[in-house]
C-alpha cells in the first residue's frame, strides 16, 4: 500500500509536471510566433517607411530640377533684357556722340 501510495503521488507529481512542461512549452511556442510576426510587421513596416522616403526624395528632386530650371530660366530671360539695355545704351551713347561731334563741329564752323 504504501508503495502504491508513493507510485501513485509521484506518477501525479510527473503528470503535473509534464503539463507544466507542456504549457511552458506552448507558452513558448506562442511567444515565438508572436516574436516572429513582430519581426515581420517591423520589417514590412521599415520597408514601406523607405519606400516612401524614396518616393518623397524623388518628388523633392523632380520639384528642385523644375525650380532649377525655371530660375534659370529667369535668368536667361533676366540677361537677355540686360544684354539689351546695354546694346541700346551703347548704340544711344554712340549716336549720343556722334550729335554732339556734329553740333561741335557746326559750332566751331559756324
Amino acid at each position: 500500500p504504501i508503495s502504491r501510495l508513493m507510485a501513485s503521488e509521484t506518477s501525479h507529481r510527473i503528470n503535473h509536471q509534464a503539463t507544466h512542461a507542456t504549457e511552458s512549452l506552448t507558452h513558448y511556442s506562442s511567444f515565438q510566433d508572436i516574436r516572429r510576426n513582430s519581426i515581420l510587421e517591423c520589417e514590412e513596416a521599415e520597408s514601406l517607411v523607405i519606400s516612401k522616403v524614396k518616393k518623397g526624395l524623388l518628388d523633392l528632386y523632380h520639384r528642385l530640377y523644375e525650380l532649377q530650371t525655371v530660375l534659370l530660366k529667369h535668368q536667361q530671360h533676366q540677361l537677355r533684357g540686360r544684354l539689351q539695355i546695354e546694346w541700346y545704351e551703347s548704340e544711344s551713347w554712340d549716336a549720343l556722340t556722334k550729335e554732339l561731334a556734329l553740333l561741335n563741329d557746326n559750332t566751331l564752323s559756324g
